[in-house]
């Protein structure tokens, strides 16, 4: 759901094979953490879950990257 009120998820397949990682930036550019790293494969099913209660009200961006792939998502967090 967005906004996110408590738990958020994000799932993509996997455009390529390769590293894949998945970023936490607020409006301003700074990066906040980071959800998910690791490998996967063309086609993998990637499923995160993050707690936003650690986080403030706003807009943020995850940056999904995966070999040369790169994604942004906009992610806003309301309570």
């Amino acid at each position: 759901p967005n906004p996110v009120k408590n738990i958020g998820k994000i799932a993509f397949k996997a455009p390529q094979s390769g590293e894949t990682s998945v970023e936490l930036y607020n409006i301003n550019g700074q990066k906040v953490g980071d959800f998910f790293k690791g490998n996967s494969k063309k086609g993998d099913d990637v499923n995160i879950e993050y707690d936003s209660s650690i986080l403030k009200n706003g807009l943020y961006f995850a940056i999904i990257k995966n070999g040369s792939y790169v994604h942004r998502h906009k992610i806003s967090v309301s309570y």
